[in-house]
C-alpha cells in the first residue's frame, strides 16, 4: 500500500547519519561538496523541495521509493562515475557478480553506448545458455525498453531478479531480431574456458569473481600435465573484478613474496603512517616458468589491466593487442541503517612497476587495432582468424598451423588449493561496462 509521507523524514531517515558525520566534523564529501557551508547549501535546497512538494504536489508518494531515489540522487551527485546505490535486492544481485553464484540468466555483456548490451560469454549450463541466446548478440531491449531510456545499470539490473521470475527481452542478431522470455534460476558463473593449441597452452579468462581462482588453477594445472611449452592468457573484453581474484590467480603463476599490486585509500591524520596502503603478495610458492604472452584490448579494465601488467613487470610477458581502458581505481561497498548499501570509489592502486595506468591504458607492445567488424567478430572468431592469436604464435616462433579447436571442459568439483576471497572491494568495470546478468 502506498503511503503519504513527508519528505524532510524521508531525507532525514535516509542521510542523516552522513550529513551528521561530515556537519560535524567538516570532513571533504567529494570533490564537489568540499566545506561546511557548502554542505549546508545542498541540503537546504533538498529543504526548500520538501517544502515546495508539502505545499503544490497532489499525489501520493511512497515512502520507500522516494527513499531509495533520494538515495541514487546522492549518489550520482558525487561525481564517482563508478559509485552505485543498492536496494537490499540489488546489493544480491550486485554479490552474484562477486561470488560468481548467480540466481539470473547467465549472460555477460559489455555496453555499446546508445545500442545496447553486446552479449561477450554464455554461462554454460545456464538459462540463456538453454534458451538458445549467443555470443554476439546485441541486447536492445529489457522489459519493453532500451538504451534511449534505460542507463546500463539499469539494463543490467532489469536482467537479473529472484529465481523464479521471468525477465524478457530482445535482441539484435545480423539482419533479425529475436525476443526472449527466460525463467530465472541458480547457476554458477565460470569466466575461465581453456585449450591446447598445439603445445601452446590458450586460456581465455572473462572475468575475477571469488570462483575465478578455482577454475584458473584447474586450467593450468591441466594444461601444465599435458606439456604445454607457453601460455596465452587472454583478457581482451575483461571489466576487472575483486582484486583479491586477481591476486589469487597470480599466485599460480608468480613465485611466494611477490608484490604483485599496491592499494591505497584516503589517508586519515588519525591513522599510522602507511596503514592506508596494502600491499598484494603471492603466497604459494607455485610458479610457472614458461613463456606468457598476454592478449588485451579497450575493453581490458581494471583488474583485467591488473593482471596483464603484473605478468608484464614480472615475468616480462608482452602484451598485444590495442590500449586497454585505463582504470587503476577500486570501490568498496558499505551498508546503511535500513540494509541498502553504497559502492564509492575508495582506493587506488598501481602494478608491480609502481607505475598507474589509471586513465592512461597500459600500450601494448605490439598495437594491433582491430577493424569495427574484427572488433565485433571478436567473441565468435575462430582462433586460427584472431588477428592478436596469430601475433602472439609469431612471437613465440610457432607455426600457427598446429592450432586445433575446442574448449577443454571445467569440472565445477575441481577443488584446487588457490583460496578465494569473499569481500566486497572491487578492482572494478570498464567505461564501456562489462557485467554479468
Amino acid at each position: 500500500m502506498e503511503k503519504k509521507i513527508r519528505l524532510d523524514v524521508v531525507i532525514f531517515l535516509l542521510v542523516s547519519a552522513i550529513i551528521l558525520t561530515a556537519l560535524t566534523t567538516t570532513i571533504v564529501i567529494n570533490k564537489r561538496v568540499s566545506s561546511l557551508s557548502e554542505i549546508q547549501s545542498a541540503f537546504s535546497k533538498l529543504k526548500n523541495l520538501d517544502e515546495l512538494v508539502k505545499e503544490h504536489y497532489i499525489g501520493i508518494l511512497d515512502s520507500e521509493e522516494l527513499s531509495d531515489n533520494v538515495a541514487r540522487g546522492y549518489v550520482r551527485g558525487m561525481g564517482d562515475e563508478y559509485a552505485q546505490y543498492f536496494t537490499k535486492a540489488e546489493y544480491k544481485d550486485y554479490m552474484s557478480q562477486i561470488t560468481g553464484e548467480y540466481e539470473g540468466v547467465g549472460l555477460s555483456v559489455v555496453w555499446m553506448e546508445g545500442e545496447g548490451m553486446f552479449v561477450t560469454a554464455v554461462s554454460k549450463g545456464s538459462p540463456a545458455e538453454e534458451s538458445g541466446v549467443q555470443v554476439g548478440d546485441l541486447i536492445v531491449e529489457v522489459e519493453g525498453e532500451g538504451p534511449d531510456t534505460l542507463t546500463y545499470d539499469e539494463m543490467v539490473t532489469r536482467m537479473s531478479g529472484e529465481v523464479g521470475t521471468l525477465v524478457s527481452f530482445k535482441v539484435r542478431r545480423g539482419g533479425e531480431e529475436i525476443d526472449f522470455e527466460i525463467l530465472r534460476r541458480e547457476f554458477e558463473e565460470v569466466t575461465v574456458d581453456y585449450q591446447l593449441l598445439g603445445h601452446i597452452g590458450y586460456v581465455k579468462i572473462t572475468g575475477f569473481n571469488n570462483l575465478t581462482p578455482k577454475y584458473f588453477e584447474q586450467a593450468i594445472d591441466d594444461l601444465t600435465a599435458r606439456g604445454v611449452t607457453a601460455y596465452i592468457f587472454d583478457v581482451r573484453g575483461n571489466g576487472g573484478g575483486t582484486i583479491d581474484s586477481v591476486v589469487d590467480c597470480l599466485d599460480r603463476l608468480i613465485i611466494k613474496g611477490t608484490t604483485v599490486a599496491t592499494a591505497e585509500r584516503k589517508y586519515d591524520s588519525s591513522q599510522a603512517a602507511g596503514s592506508n596502503k596494502t600491499v598484494y603478495q603471492t603466497e604459494t610458492a607455485a610458479e610457472v616458468n614458461l613463456p606468457m604472452i598476454v592478449l588485451v584490448d579497450g575493453n581490458t579494465a581494471s583488474g583485467g589491466e591488473l593482471f596483464a601488467a603484473a605478468l608484464r613487470d614480472i615475468k616480462e610477458a608482452p602484451l598485444i593487442g590495442s590500449v586497454t581502458f585505463g582504470k587503476g581505481t577500486g570501490q568498496s561497498t558499505y551498508k546503511l541503517p535500513d540494509g541498502s548499501y553504497i559502492k564509492m570509489t575508495d582506493f587506488s592502486y598501481t602494478p608491480p612497476s609502481g607505475i598507474s595506468y589509471n586513465n592512461i591504458g597500459l600500450i601494448p607492445d605490439d598495437v594491433i587495432e582491430l577493424t569495427d567488424e574484427q572488433q565485433q567478430d571478436l567473441y565468435t572468431m575462430d582462433l586460427k582468424d584472431d588477428p592478436h592469436i596469430l601475433k602472439a604464435f609469431e612471437r613465440l616462433g610457432v607455426d600457427p598451423g598446429v592450432m586445433d579447436g575446442g574448449y577443454a571442459e571445467i569440472d565445477p568439483n575441481y577443488s584446487g588449493s588457490s583460496s578465494s576471497s569473499s569481500g566486497a572491494s572491487e578492482s572494478g568495470s570498464s567505461g564501456s561496462e562489462s557485467s554479468a546478468a
